[in-house]
């Protein structure tokens, strides 16, 4: 959307807004369904948008977005509206490379005798990626703990 050079600029120079920024969207992904529709808001740290402006001589505000974000994706000040459409599409690839790998395991000798999945991490609280995960493997329990995006502490790793 911004270009390779202000995105690894960006994540050289602001590691912290970058992971601000990967919470937030992190945080949205897990959130869209097959019914929702509309946008989804991230905020632009004003960092991206000094980066931006010092690799391309104009304001972050004259950015064009070109090719599929065209009609897609709009920028109002500091926060980047981006169809949801774009998000599930970007998901639906996702999940599709895990579920062809999950399968391309579970066919090996070793694994026939799988017959439950355990779904972990911040995307298995995706609604999309569960649907998608249960349509794959009608055969296969699928457990998905809740808060499976978040790594339990023990009270000892509190001291």
């Amino acid at each position: 959307m911004f270009g390779t050079k202000v995105i690894e600029t960006f994540k050289e120079e602001h590691t912290g807004d970058v992971l601000d920024m990967m919470r937030d969207f992190e945080v949205k992904k897990r959130a869209i369904s097959e019914e929702k529709e509309g946008n989804i808001v991230l905020r632009i740290p004003a960092a991206f948008a000094e980066t931006y402006k010092s690799l391309n001589s104009n304001p972050i505000s004259k950015h064009i977005f070109k090719g599929r974000f065209t009609e897609t994706t709009k920028l109002k000040r500091d926060k980047l509206n981006i169809n949801v459409g774009v998000s599930k599409q970007f998901i639906a690839r996702s999940v599709s490379n895990n579920i062809e790998h999950a399968k391309r395991i579970l066919a090996e000798n070793e694994c026939s005798n799988i017959s439950t999945i355990l779904l972990v991490g911040g995307f298995a609280e995706s609604e999309i990626v569960q649907e998608r995960i249960r349509e794959a493997f009608p055969n296969k329990r699928v457990i998905i703990p809740s808060e499976s995006g978040c790594p339990q502490r023990s009270s000892s790793s509190w001291s």
